[in-house]
């Protein structure tokens, strides 16, 4: 098991307007935990 192991949660990140995925999540326990902001870099062709 996770708590075996030491760990204590988990996350996923979701859009704000992914209301099925927001909902999905809720209905198996998890809880919004406010909003954060995610800041990405691009490399290369890629981008």
């Amino acid at each position: 098991m996770a708590e075996d192991r030491g760990c204590y949660d988990m996350w996923v990140g979701v859009d704000l307007d992914n209301e099925a995925a927001q909902a999905t999540y809720r209905s198996a326990g998890a809880a919004d935990d406010g909003r954060f902001a995610m800041l990405t870099w691009g490399f290369g062709a890629a981008q």
